[in-house]
């Protein structure tokens, strides 16, 4: 190859600059979910008694009352594993879309959290 056209090709920043911006987001949300999990407690009750506890009031720990909310309306395969599979897939592929559809990547993404943040706290005050 010519060096020419080496030189002219567009060049992407991938290191240090995005691995900097990446561990950043990775420490913010670390440090947002540390002080959420400081400040708000699980909506756990005490130990499970077997003799008087009605299964509906049991609630899971608040980062799974989501799935556990689902699984009332939504088989156990479906809603424990196929569902969050699939959002966990959409965001790995999110890096992949097309550089021109970029709104489209937020508002899948946004979308994502937002019905994550819904059926947590939907599971949480039902």
């Amino acid at each position: 190859m010519n060096q020419d056209n080496i030189s002219q090709r567009p060049r992407i920043r991938s290191f240090p600059d995005l691995l900097r911006k990446e561990v950043l987001a990775a420490l913010f949300s670390l440090a947002v979910v540390c002080i959420l999990a400081t400040l708000i407690d699980a909506p756990t009750g005490g130990p499970a008694d077997p003799s008087g506890l009605p299964a509906e009031n049991v609630k899971a720990p608040w980062i799974f009352v989501g799935i556990q909310q689902m699984l009332r309306y939504v088989s156990p395969v479906v809603a424990g594993v196929i569902l969050p599979l699939a959002a966990v897939l959409i965001i790995a592929f999110l890096p992949f879309v097309p550089a021109g559809t970029k709104r489209l990547t937020a508002a899948i993404f946004i979308g994502l959290a937002l019905i994550a943040l819904v059926l947590t706290v939907w599971g949480y005050l039902a």
